[in-house]
């Protein structure tokens, strides 16, 4: 800018961008694109798989509107649904004892959603935790032997979890009364309801304990708050009217607020709705019995979504199973006398499921818990799995050993479905080798794959376990 005579004259000057730096112009040789292609495509692969796995449009088949009852399994139980018929002991089986692997006359438990059992070890006056796969227990409530101080249990028959303030509820029978016990470094419990001679818990999701009395014929709901409770089943007497039970053990509370009770003097389970004068004969009611219409002696019970009843039928060393309306039920374990094989059972008390459907049974005479796993026939695996993954390009695009290896690290890090059991999932892998061969069918799968895709699946399993 320059100044004349009061004038400014302005000269412009073009003014041209710096060139960029060297390396913004370099372009990448072919094979780094390709190499950046293949890496992005097997991502893709990856975390296509897994989304697949997580959202496929069958899952809210299996989605709950409302909370999952105590006890219950979270997923739907098949009509004709079928269980291992050799048992496997989860916690106990080492004898009668106070040992840590040892339990004495097992009554009630409960299965956590990581599959942690609790389990109330009557004769040792105390409640035990067993991890999964634990071959000990550990004593977090009671264990102090027999007695009624704040840290003492007295035969205990029952325990559930209460996931709101992440604590157990006892029934400490013969101190007559129920406890609050914290689950975490808890030393001592407190007594939440006094003078009642209490056998079976069980909690509803509004936070309602449900507890019956042994001695008084009745089942009472206790809400938050309550002390005295409400009598939902029962409380005109010892009797076996419908109005009626004779000492009632084990209770099971539906979505709809119905209380199941193990009616266990009249040798069947009663079902009364809410707010309901009289109960309906779920179970048994025919006299005492071993034929498939009969009970003799009923204690743990669940209810599935389809109102089948699931109950341990004592003396006759079974587990029944009685679908909604239905005359007569089915034996779905044990039932192949007393005794301590892994298909017999010694006077079964407690009943639960986990989350998969598999059914877990407080083995009283045998000192153990038995966990029955849920089985499927080959059609369903093969079905279950075509909704899952038939679907999905990217598993056209693995091999079976990819599919393998991505296989088990979703079975490590619990991406797969709730829905689906460690061995559904080797069967699903077996099925779906199978599909790709299409050349054996289900005779050839039995004798030939089968053995060995299980042996091969349960290895690998094992080897990443103990790493």
């Amino acid at each position: 800018m320059e100044h004349s005579g009061g004038l400014q004259v302005v000269h412009l000057q073009q003014i041209t961008s710096p060139e960029p730096p060297e390396y913004t112009t370099r372009k990448f040789s072919k094979r780094y694109w390709i190499v950046g292609a293949l890496t992005f495509i097997l991502i893709g692969m990856v975390v296509g798989l897994t989304t697949g796995l997580l959202t496929r449009k069958t899952a809210p088949v299996n989605t709950l509107v409302s909370p999952v009852p105590s006890r219950a399994s979270s997923i739907d139980i098949h009509p004709n649904a079928k269980w291992a018929q050799n048992g496997v002991t989860v916690a106990g089986g080492n004898g009668q004892g106070n040992e840590t692997n040892q339990l004495a006359f097992p009554s009630g438990l409960y299965v956590d959603d990581d599959q942690t059992i609790y389990v109330a070890d009557y004769y040792n006056h105390r409640i035990v935790e067993w991890k999964r796969g634990a071959m000990n227990g550990q004593v977090v409530a009671g264990g102090n032997g027999r007695g009624n101080g704040a840290n003492q249990l007295n035969e205990p028959y029952d325990v559930i979890v209460d996931k709101g303030i992440d604590s157990l509820i006892i029934s400490d029978t013969w101190n007559q009364r129920v406890v609050r016990w914290p689950r975490q470094n808890g030393a001592s419990g407190k007594t939440i309801i006094s003078n009642i001679t209490c056998i079976g818990l069980t909690m509803d999701e509004n936070g309602s304990l449900y507890v019956s009395d042994y001695e008084k014929h009745e089942v009472r709901r206790y809400r938050i708050g309550d002390t005295e409770g409400t009598v939902v089943a029962g409380g005109n007497g010892e009797g076996n009217r419908l109005d009626q039970l004779n000492r009632p053990w084990y209770v099971f509370v539906d979505r709809d607020h119905s209380v199941y009770v193990s009616d266990w003097g009249n040798n069947r389970v009663m079902k009364w709705e809410e707010d309901a004068k009289q109960g309906i004969v779920a179970v048994g009611g025919q006299g005492q019995g071993d034929s498939l219409t009969q009970l003799d002696g009923s204690q743990g019970v669940v209810v599935d979504q389809l109102g089948t009843v699931y109950v341990t039928d004592v003396n006759n060393n079974r587990i029944m199973r009685w679908p909604k309306g239905a005359t007569q039920g089915s034996v779905i374990a044990g039932g192949n006398g007393q005794g301590g094989q892994s298909n017999q059972l010694n006077y079964p008390y407690g009943l639960s499921f986990d989350r998969h459907s598999n059914l877990y049974i407080a083995d009283w005479g045998n000192h153990q818990i038995y966990n029955f796993i849920l089985a499927k026939q080959f059609r369903t695996i093969v079905n279950d799995f075509r909704q899952l993954l038939i679907h999905d390009e990217t598993v056209h695009c693995l091999d079976k050993f990819s599919y393998l290896t991505i296989l088990i690290l979703l079975i490590e890090q619990f991406l797969i479905l709730p829905r689906i059991s460690v061995l559904g999932l080797a069967e699903l892998f077996i099925c779906r080798h199978i599909e790709m061969m299409s050349t054996l069918d289900e005779q050839s799968l039995n004798k030939q794959l089968l053995p060995k895709y299980l042996s091969l699946i349960l290895q690998i399993l094992s080897t990443t376990k103990n790493k």
